[in-house]
């Protein structure tokens, strides 16, 4: 129950707040939105934010208004906390109006006062009976409580705005097409810990996750206990729907073990219901597969398997897919077993730290990639790359399997050397992956930073655009085009000492582009390839950051891999070192 305390100022306060929490930042759109937030208003580029991510339509129309110096009532307060954290276009489900007694069913803000307590936000304001004091002005007091319970800011490494993030495509009536999945990746790999690639895509059907794991001994259980599923080599999925806009339960958990074919007795379904997971009969179906010698055999190493998952939305209690944009909670825990005996090896999760009953920890599950809105007319444009061969500007480099390490062989290579190459000065670079998930040791990421100093202070990002030069690319003209995902890297990293084991997680997916094979050289620089980051740079730019960038792929095909010219070439190609070009407006 939140006690009294100093009123809040004013929604323009309200409004820098919610700003800092919900980073990505975007620029404020052409012109000003509201008629009572003009141009040079100190508070516009917050007020205009909640108007971009659909937080606030505003407090009245024709002309639209904000009402930047009005107080917040806790009834307002409660829709702008949810919309924050479950995305402009959450709807919540309808209410009982039996929660408080100064909210009934039939008060306009009783959905959102409603989930709020649901969600354990808010006990009220009084008890005996139970009010939440729906016209009370909000005090800052009540404000500190209610962000920090919001968006979990009583952790220090699990805040609402540095968790991980997938940003998953739709694909409407159609198959899910597996190239295009939004790719993350997350664990350790040696040959007593595994690497995992996740791919996420949704349809008017399901929510399709599929996860390829490298696992040097491969065990199942042959008559598995659903309780027991996780002692062996299995995956749980881990769904927070509260961003549904549908009644509890929210929270799911699949569970999948391996086997050599789909196997309903090896697979199992929970809800959270009283604080703990129930068991439940929920459809849903995981498909395996596996690359290695055999299983249940430590016989020879192996290298690896995967499990699909499809869940119908109607598993979710949804009637159809979440609308664009809305937000749900997920992550992903890899179960590993090395050795009949046992014991297990210890869990590795998708984020970080992610545990089955701590929903704070989980990351985020956007529906839909991310979009950008030119916030100015171009004022001017920066081209940034690496000027010369000495300099350390623009820093990148591949890991992985490289074009100087291609699909290595050697057993105790792969596991133990692979994972830990620096190819920081390498002059080309490689983009590489496929579902074959014993080829594990030809897949490649490639990192670039790019500075962004060279844009003045104060402005705002129209576009920008990375160039990369192609030269060539894997399996001549048995190669297939490659949907080329460009992703945000969560944290530095330093161009000599970069690895597959140490590089940083990426934080989200923002887009992606084609590209074709090149069955002729067609000489140096290399073929110009293009992606639009400009979601990625306004983000970095609104902090004041660097721009760190990943390229990954999804691919399904063999031969995969494309190269290209990285910073490191000489300067007699320096035109085909990687570019950023930024345009930016006026204030």
């Amino acid at each position: 129950m939140e006690t009294a305390g100093q009123s809040l100022q004013n929604k323009s306060l309200l409004a820098l707040w919610f700003f800092a929490l919900t980073l990505p930042a975007a620029s404020p759109l052409q012109g000003a939105v509201f008629s009572d937030v003009p141009d040079g208003h100190p508070f516009q580029g917050p007020i205009e934010r909640l108007y971009q991510l659909g937080i606030t339509a505003g407090c009245a129309t024709n002309p639209l208004r904000f009402c930047p110096d009005a107080p917040v009532t806790r009834a307002q307060m409660a829709t702008f906390l949810l919309r924050a954290s479950r995305g402009g276009t959450y709807t919540p489900p309808p209410p009982s109006g039996s929660l408080f007694a100064d909210v009934p069913a039939t008060h306009p803000f009783a959905p959102w006062i409603e989930e709020l307590a649901r969600s354990g936000i808010t006990a009220g304001c009084a008890t005996n009976p139970p009010h939440f004091c729906p016209q009370n002005p909000v005090t800052r007091a009540h404000m500190a409580a209610f962000l920090g319970a919001n968006f979990f800011l009583a952790s220090n490494h699990c805040r609402f705005s540095q968790l991980l993030r997938i940003n998953a495509p739709f694909f409407g009536t159609q198959e899910v097409r597996f190239d295009e999945m939004a790719v993350a990746w997350f664990g350790q790999l040696n040959e007593q810990s595994n690497h995992a690639d996740i791919r996420v895509g949704f349809n008017q059907q399901e929510l399709y996750v599929y996860l390829a794991s490298f696992d040097r001994h491969l065990w199942f259980d042959p008559t598995p206990a659903p309780g027991e599923l996780t002692e062996w080599d299995a995956v749980t999925l881990l769904l927070d729907t509260a961003g549904s806009g549908v009644a509890p339960p929210h929270r799911f958990r699949f569970t999948a073990q391996l086997f050599g074919e789909p196997s309903p007795a090896h697979r199992a379904s929970w809800v959270w219901q009283s604080d703990t997971w129930q068991l439940a009969d929920l459809p849903f179906s995981a498909v395996p597969g596996w690359r290695g010698v055999a299983l249940n055999d430590n016989g020879e190493p192996d290298r690896g398997w995967a499990m699909g998952f499809r869940i119908p939305w109607a598993s979710l209690n949804l009637s159809s897919p979440p609308a664009l944009g809305a937000l749900w909670r997920m992550a992903l825990i890899l179960h590993d077993r090395d050795w009949q005996g046992g014991p297990p090896v210890g869990d590795q999760s998708w984020p970080p730290g992610a545990t089955a009953n701590g929903v704070s920890c989980w990351g985020l599950l956007r529906f839909g990639l991310p979009s950008w809105q030119p916030a100015r007319t171009p004022a001017g444009t920066a081209t940034i790359r690496r000027p010369t061969s000495t300099s350390s500007e623009v820093p990148d480099a591949d890991v992985g399997g490289t074009t100087s390490n291609q699909c290595p062989g050697d057993e105790f290579h792969i596991w133990n050397l692979w994972p830990n190459l620096n190819w920081g000065t390498s002059g080309d670079v490689n983009v590489q992956n496929q579902s074959d998930v014993a080829d594990w040791p030809c897949f490649s990421r490639y990192y670039v930073t790019f500075p962004l100093t060279a844009v003045p202070p104060n402005k705002h990002i129209v576009s920008a655009t990375l160039t990369l030069h192609q030269f060539g690319n894997a399996g001549g003209s048995l190669a297939l085009p490659s949907w080329i995902q460009v992703l945000i890297a969560s944290g530095p990293w330093e161009e000599h000492l970069i690895t597959w084991n140490n590089a940083p997680l990426a934080l989200e997916n923002v887009g992606g582009a084609w590209v074709d094979r090149i069955d002729v050289f067609p000489g140096w620089p290399g073929v110009p390839r293009s992606w639009d980051v400009s979601y990625a740079v306004a983000r970095a730019y609104a902090l004041g950051e660097p721009v760190r960038l990943v390229l990954y792929t999804a691919d399904s095909a063999y031969h995969s891999g494309k190269y290209f010219v990285s910073s490191d070439t000489g300067d007699w190609n320096s035109e085909g070192r990687p570019t950023l070009t930024v345009v930016w407006g006026d204030p």
